[in-house]
């Protein structure tokens, strides 16, 4: 245990942060109520955290980070200018939106400077525009999916979310899937799946195996619960997988065939990051996309401030999918850390559930679970 401080020394460090104390000291780690010399508000930091330079008062601290936050004029202005955007209302800082008027369609929209900067947002209604553009496909490519689903097209293609009239080429069915569906792996001849079921099972589990083969998915052993995995064989790929039906009628199926999402039959990579305002680390897992930087998992947290310590790299994302699950059950199971952040402290990313709190672990403790984690899956499969 440290020394305990001198009550007339511990006051004269919060005098020196700017703050004056309301009661007697109490310890480093209790709350001391105190009042900021230079804005008047009452606040309660603990000596701890003044010592470590964390501590102060918060109405201050907000506005020196809005100031630290705030751009030149110029900078907003070019920037405005490279994004198509006329300014309408007043810039507070880069977090906040501010209003403007797009100069190619001519609507207002509020995207904050941070997220104009990193080119991730400009005008939403022309972004929305030109994704719906690339995710057009032509009639070859649809002509091309729907082979793969023993489908073939009758009716005109008009987009990926309307009913497109097929042909089975299996039991000769006319049916009218949606090409997003197909696509996801949830799309097929209805028909034919009805023929794969056993006669005697209930009606419940009748619908639940139905729609696991429309998703090209063949169960392995009866079917419990819709949120618990299930062991099924892909009709696809022939790998054995455990999706739920619940994720399933989602739009989710193999994630070995899966083109959208992480895919386990693709390169990865493991990340470790930490986050110095939230006191967080945090575990993931992304697959490498080196033409699609912005897209990239890791990318995306590295905008919001998260900072990378270590990232392992594997020849299939499936590898890394083993190692993250191994190393979650150690810290949950075994150390007994529980998730730190919540959703609303990461709205945008995602993954709250896969951090952890800065002062339960340290990252050089993660490190070393993770290697060995790493290394005891290399001894397995040599």
């Amino acid at each position: 245990m440290g020394k305990r401080l001198d009550p007339k020394e511990a006051e004269a460090i919060m005098l020196s942060a700017g703050l004056k104390p309301l009661e007697p000291y109490g310890n480093k780690k209790t709350k001391w109520k105190s009042q900021c010399m230079k804005c008047k508000s009452r606040t309660s930091p603990t000596l701890k955290s003044i010592l470590s330079g964390q501590g102060g008062c918060y109405p201050c601290g907000r506005v020196a980070t809005a100031n630290k936050r705030r751009l030149k004029p110029e900078v907003v202005k070019t920037a405005l200018a490279k994004a198509k955007l006329k300014q309408l209302g007043p810039y507070v800082d880069t977090h906040t939106p501010i209003m403007c008027q797009c100069l190619i369609c001519n609507q207002v929209v509020s995207p904050s400077m941070s997220n104009i900067l990193s080119g991730k947002s400009k005008c939403k209604v022309c972004s929305d525009r030109q994704k719906g553009i690339s995710q057009r496909k032509t009639q070859e490519a649809v002509d091309k999916l729907l082979k793969s689903s023993s489908l073939r097209r009758i009716g005109k293609y008009q987009s990926i979310a309307k009913p497109l009239r097929c042909k089975c080429l299996v039991c000769g069915s006319s049916v009218s899937p949606r090409v997003s569906d197909i696509q996801r792996g949830i799309g097929g001849c209805r028909p034919c799946s009805r023929q794969k079921i056993s006669k005697s099972l209930t009606f419940k589990e009748v619908d639940a195996v139905q729609t696991m083969l429309i998703a090209n998915l063949e169960p392995q052993e009866p079917y419990f619960r819709a949120k618990l995995p299930w062991k099924c064989k892909c009709l696809r790929c022939g790998t054995i997988v455990f999706p739920t039906l619940s994720a399933v009628k989602v739009g989710h199926g193999c994630s070995y065939c899966a083109n959208f999402g992480f895919q386990k039959n693709k390169s990865a990579y493991l990340y470790l990051i930490t986050h110095n305002e939230y006191n967080s680390h945090k575990i993931g897992i992304g697959n490498t996309r080196p033409d699609q930087s912005s897209l990239d998992r890791l990318h995306k947290l590295t905008i919001k401030k998260w900072i990378i310590y270590k990232k392992w790299t594997f020849d299939l994302g499936a590898e890394a999918s083993s190692v993250e699950k191994e190393v979650f059950r150690i810290l949950r199971k075994e150390h007994g850390i529980k998730p730190f952040l919540d959703k609303k402290q990461m709205p945008i990313t995602g993954g709250h559930t896969e951090t952890v709190d800065a002062d339960l672990i340290t990252l050089v403790k993660l490190e070393k679970i993770i290697d060995k984690v790493i290394k005891g899956l290399q001894n397995r499969n040599p």
